[in-house]
């Protein structure tokens, strides 16, 4: 389903919009990280029979051209947006849940009804600091790099001698177990080519 495009003026500039259309109570839908209006196209289809609905582009996403640099620009969007619809119902999948759950819980708008799929909710900034804090000394940068692998360049021979260690040690693991070790490891290599092209793509995305 097509809407037409619309802007949101906020503080600093403008929040790009689709509007499906429909009548009655405004829906104001939020996507999450990485997304756009557009992830919400099918569920504006089912709505738009009893409601108004309109989808947003966060900052940094989609037709949004703002740049997002905190989480709290995100919800506090959503001020000027609301009092521009009037008395709306909020919805908001991942990030955007956490948006409209802010704005509420700040005060900052005052929905209908909130609907949140799979949102979550960020921690005091203090205590969000703390455990960052604990990720940030070097014993926990190293246990990290040991678990991912960051920053390992490795010829195919070695790409393949890990794979077939991985499935070994890995047997009960429902992501190896059933899978032939050297299939998956020439899944895994022939997009790169040869030893010299896939060490080089290793160290180029690290």
């Amino acid at each position: 389903m097509s809407g037409q495009p619309i802007d949101f003026v906020v503080n600093d500039g403008a929040i790009a919009a689709v509007d499906f259309g429909g009548r009655g109570v405004p829906v104001l839908l939020v996507h999450g990280s990485g997304h756009n209006a557009d992830a919400w196209a099918d569920v504006a289809q089912r709505l738009v029979a009893r409601s108004r609905v309109i989808a947003l582009d966060l900052r940094g996403h989609g037709q949004t051209r703002l740049a997002s640099t905190t989480s709290e620009q995100y919800w506090r969007d959503l001020g000027p947006i609301c009092r521009a619809l009037g008395a709306c119902v909020l919805v908001g999948h991942s990030t955007g849940g956490y948006a409209v759950c802010a704005a509420t819980a700040s005060e900052l708008v005052a929905p209908l009804a909130l609907c949140i799929v799979d949102g979550f909710v960020l921690d005091e900034r203090a205590d969000a600091a703390a455990e960052q804090a604990t990720w940030s000394t070097p014993a926990a940068r190293n246990r990290m790099h040991k678990a991912f692998r960051y920053g390992w360049v490795a010829d195919t021979a070695e790409v393949e001698a890990y794979i077939e260690e991985c499935v070994r040690t890995k047997e009960n693991d429902p992501l190896t177990s059933q899978r032939k070790s050297s299939a998956f490891a020439a899944r895994f290599t022939s997009p790169y080519g040869d030893e010299a092209t896939y060490t080089s793509s290793v160290s180029s995305s690290v």
